[in-house]
């Protein structure tokens, strides 16, 4: 039985792929998830009749982010860079593309705090990420149905029930807890100790050589890693990354530009505007608007 619906899924790097990804799979009884492909995988269609073949799974995912040795061209907008799925070659398949997109300020922050701690792959430069981003903005507001918004994703259950809907899922929560581990878990707080159940769940890796190897190495690493709270993605201040950047003078443009504040009150509302000029220290909670 070949899957009943396909899903090509597209963000930068840092959006918050994984995690929407993580939620989309556990809608579908049985998924199966093909992780940061190359940008031409669905240039041959022999090729992917071939693959999707292998595949009995009610929902088969694959995504795409702006990765070196992913992209032919590293400098190429990535909407422009990943081949389109030839649905017509496939009649029986429900056919979709997804983009994520979340506010450039968040965004750019966690793309910032990954690089710095050697977590980010794309490319840094900072005219890319503003083309990218507009780009994405741009097919937004072409599209709106065939973006999810990583922000209110994250915070509104109605409009995540919205998108199962869309995609004719049954609604779960089950992985909203949880930090992916794929990118390394969160730019700022990396990965946190699994949950106890899911420790005992995962017992013969705790107990194989190679792991027991590495507590050998770094013990006091690994026992400030159990002391840790477990993780809990619903937990991280994803809206707040932004502050991170205060006083940053890499971050000046960010702030600055013009284009990315209008979409971004389009997009998400102006709520999710920081201020145009960030001075050196933010507080930790932004005065109520007067």
């Amino acid at each position: 039985m070949a899957p009943r619906i396909v899903l090509t899924v597209i963000g930068l790097q840092r959006t918050g792929n994984h995690a929407v990804i993580d939620w989309i799979g556990a809608l579908f009884p049985r998924h199966a998830f093909h992780n940061n492909n190359p940008h031409d995988l669905f240039a041959d269609p022999d090729r992917l009749g071939a693959l999707l073949a292998a595949h009995d799974e009610e929902c088969v995912i694959f995504s795409f982010e702006d990765s070196p040795g992913r992209m032919a061209d590293v400098t190429r907008p990535v909407l422009d860079s990943v081949t389109p799925f030839p649905a017509a070659r496939f009649p029986g398949l429900d056919c979709r593309t997804l983009l994520i997109l979340r506010d450039p300020y968040n965004l750019w922050a966690s793309r910032t705090a990954a690089r710095r701690g050697n977590g980010l792959t794309s490319d840094p430069s900072w005219e890319l990420f503003r083309r990218n981003w507009l780009d994405f903005a741009a097919r937004q507001q072409a599209d709106p149905a065939g973006t999810i918004l990583f922000n209110r994703w994250n915070r509104d259950a109605d409009y995540r029930r919205q998108i199962c809907a869309e995609l004719g899922g049954r609604y779960s929560e089950a992985t909203l807890d949880r930090v992916p581990e794929a990118g390394g878990g969160s730019s700022f707080e990396g990965l946190p100790r699994p949950t106890l159940g899911r420790m005992l769940g995962n017992w013969r890796h705790y107990l194989s050589p190679g792991f027991l190897g590495r507590v050998l190495h770094k013990p006091g690493h690994y026992l400030r890693r159990l002391m840790q709270p477990p993780a809990t993605g619903r937990k991280l201040k994803v809206d707040d990354r932004w502050r991170s950047l205060a006083g940053d003078p890499e971050a000046a443009a960010l702030f600055a530009d013009a284009a990315l504040r209008a979409e971004t009150a389009r997009i998400f509302g102006p709520e999710a505007l920081p201020p145009p000029v960030m001075p050196a220290v933010m507080p930790a909670v932004m005065p109520p608007a007067p």
